[in-house]
Formats: structure tokens, sequence, C-alpha cells
């Protein structure tokens, strides 16, 4: 059975579209290509915000193993595999910024990640990125909550694979 292991959450300002997670001590370089919404190199993965997001509120949360679907429904989701050899999450921003995550993963390893991620009614009219069809994202009810003062909302759920990287 799958449960939640641990849980952290901030509201933060992003800069130039994007942020990044990064595992400690792992080079800062851009990972390319970009595979959706997501840029993954070993210990890091990097998330492109549709233009206009300023404001986001970001949720991190361990799973002992892939945690259960979610009912809401959600402007996007992605899934990736990363390699984090000391399991210990920093954000970070182009912009130089950076905080230490308290998310406790369980060890180092191979971990799949699944971003989730809503824009708020008032975002959704920006436009996505160049390689996106036109138009402006969906807006799935439910979320009021999660877009208080805040552009978009993002939920990455971390599982470990496997111990070996």
């Amino acid at each position: 059975m799958t449960r939640r292991l641990d849980h952290w959450e901030l509201r933060t300002a992003i800069s130039h579209g994007s942020f990044a997670l990064f595992d400690r001590d792992t080079d800062t370089d851009w990972p390319e290509p970009r595979v959706g919404v997501l840029r993954v190199a070993p210990g890091q993965v990097h998330v492109e915000c549709p233009h206009g997001v300023t404001f986001v509120r970001l949720c991190l949360e361990s799973w002992s193993t892939e945690p259960p679907a979610r009912s809401e429904e959600w402007s996007g989701i992605q899934e990736t595999e990363l390699a984090l050899a000391h399991a210990e999450l920093s954000l970070r921003r182009v912009d130089g910024g950076s905080l230490d995550t308290d998310l406790m993963l369980p060890s180092s390893g191979r971990y799949r990640m699944r971003l989730l991620w809503v824009v708020s009614p008032e975002s959704s009219s920006w436009s996505r990125d160049r390689e996106s069809p036109p138009g402006p994202l969906p807006v799935p009810s439910g979320h009021a909550d999660a877009l208080a003062d805040v552009d978009a909302f993002y939920l990455a759920q971390f599982w470990r694979t496997s111990r070996t990287l």
C-alpha cells in the first residue's frame, strides 16, 4: 500500500518563466532538450511555466510507491525519471535565487516525478510557450485554495523506483 512520507510547500516568485529542483552538489548546466514542460538531467529537473506566470505555489510530496491518481482535473500532468545521488532537493531560480527544501526523500537512487499543474483563471488567457498550440490553458475548477494569491499551482510527487543510480 502506498503512503505519503513527507510534504513541503511554499509560495514563491519565479524568474524568467521557470524554476528548477536540484539535488545537492549538482552542476547548474541547463539540460537540453525540453520534453513537454520539463528539462531533465542527472540530479535536476527544470520546469517551464506559461508566459506571464510570476508567482507560484509549489508543493513537493515524497511517496513510498507510485501515488494514487488525483481526482481533480489539472491544466497539465507530466512524468519523468531522474537520478538523485543525495536525495536532498533545493529550489533554484534562473536569477540565482536558491532555497533548500525540507522534503525528506528515502535515500539516493532513481525516482519518478509526477508534475501536476493548474493555472489561475486570471492567468489562463496568458499565452503558452511558442511550441504549444495557440489559445488559453485549460483552467479546471476545484483548486481555489491552492491558487489563492498565485498565478499557478505545481504539485511534484516523487517516489523511488531503484536504489541504484
